[in-house]
């Protein structure tokens, strides 16, 4: 689920446990549809209730993406990851962190 950049930032203090979640959820379950990183959802004060909790239309926007995996070129809210594409997504956030 999607979180406010808060929670983002507090959770990519610890980058190591946190791809070791989502390698152990891809794993697990083959695809995940990950919303927990910095996106245009996530920055915005206006899409959450609190830091946890977010307003209708973003769960629309999530039913959206999964339903038919939308790739609006102007948002940049929702991946999808899997055993093919977790280590390029890990090694790209790594990358941006040199930066």
């Amino acid at each position: 689920m999607p979180v406010h950049q808060v929670i983002v930032d507090s959770i990519m203090e610890d980058k190591n446990s946190y791809f070791l979640w989502l390698e152990s959820l891809v794993n697990s379950f083959g695809i995940v549809y990950h919303f927990m990183y910095e996106n245009n959802i996530s920055k915005s004060y206006y899409t959450f209730f609190d830091a946890f909790h977010f307003y209708p239309y973003v769960g629309d926007k999530i039913i959206d993406k999964i339903n038919n995996n939308t790739t609006d070129i102007n948002n940049s809210f929702g991946i999808i990851l899997n055993k093919e594409n977790i280590e390029n997504y890990y090694n790209n956030s790594r990358t941006l962190d040199a930066l």
